[in-house]
């Protein structure tokens, strides 16, 4: 018997799956918590340096998120919801700020995570669909990773509460499902990206785009001292291109799997630092996360010979 307790409820598969032990086979809890722990912290960042120094510019009456100027995407067809628009005198600029950053605290130290999860999901959603012109799709990522944080046993591990039903000090695993999901996220993300812009983008076929956005001062962060040579730029836009259509069949090969993760975690930090487009690859990189054997060696030899498994109730709890 495994020293480790396996917490959740395991995903039913049809029969021509059950041989596909990666779905449902348990695997430690750490990873998980890593996925956690970096997105709170990095959601409570992103509250107090981008959205409290603003909040009176983006938020409630005389803002660039005017209750009414938005009301459309709030009504029919689209029926979005907002709690900064359904209850604006009590969700004012500074209970946001303050709700939202101590729900992104309590996420990454483990107090409550799924509930502190719900709300930082709930206040991601209500900004967003407040003025959504002034975000782009790392905020997405960020509701993404909020929904399955707030539906998984996040705290199962390197959390400063113990779930209901795993004694004190005893190591946790989980059902992958939601990190298995979040990977498919990543693999959609830029496979499609990739379609779109060799289907609709002119300037990704000709291999001029990164010449363009390198010496454009709204998106590039800084400007080259010089004029890059266009068969550089070029190579660079067609090595992007071919990377985001190839992900899917890269992370397949398992030779090729490293390198396409390495690869994608580059093109993150690189896109941070030089390119005027917000938190995005830095909520990108929280996907890669879970990737990475936090828990050692043995870990996961004994997350999958465990046999012990805590009543689905947990799946219900606060853990």
């Amino acid at each position: 018997m495994s020293d480790r307790m396996t917490i959740g409820v395991r995903p039913m598969l049809p029969g021509c799956l059950k041989h596909w032990h990666w779905l449902t086979a348990p695997v430690p809890a750490e990873r998980l918590a890593a996925l956690r722990i970096g997105t709170g912290l990095l959601l409570l960042l992103d509250v107090l340096l981008t959205y409290y120094p603003f909040r009176y510019d983006y938020f409630g009456p005389g803002s660039l998120a005017e209750p009414n100027v938005f009301i459309e995407r709030l009504t029919s067809p689209h029926w979005a919801w907002s709690l900064l628009h359904w209850f604006p005198d009590v969700f004012t600029p500074d209970v946001t700020c303050v709700a939202w950053a101590g729900a992104a605290l309590a996420l990454a130290i483990g107090f409550f995570p799924r509930i502190a999860a719900v709300i930082a999901w709930a206040f991601a959603v209500s900004v967003y669909n407040t003025n959504a012109y002034l975000h782009n799709s790392g905020d997405l990522i960020r509701q993404h990773l909020l929904f399955f944080l707030m539906l998984t046993p996040c705290g199962a591990a390197w959390s400063v509460m113990t779930p209901a039903g795993l004694p004190r000090g005893a190591k946790a695993s989980i059902y992958p499902w939601a990190l298995r999901l979040i990977f498919l996220q990543l693999i959609v993300m830029y496979f499609f990206n990739g379609v779109y812009k060799l289907a609709s983008g002119l300037h990704w076929r000709d291999g001029a785009v990164m010449h363009y956005v390198l010496h454009t001062p709204g998106w590039c962060r800084w400007s080259p001292p010089f004029d890059l040579p266009i068969w550089l730029t070029a190579g660079l836009s067609y090595f992007v291109l071919a990377w985001e259509l190839l992900f899917p069949v890269m992370v397949l090969i398992k030779p090729a799997r490293f390198w396409a993760l390495m690869i994608g975690a580059g093109f993150h930090v690189g896109t941070f630092f030089s390119l005027e487009i917000g938190p995005f690859g830095l909520y990108a990189l929280m996907c890669y996360l879970p990737l990475i054997p936090w828990e050692g060696k043995t870990a996961r030899t004994d997350a999958n010979k465990s046999d012990v498994a805590v009543a689905e109730y947990l799946e219900c709890v606060p853990a």
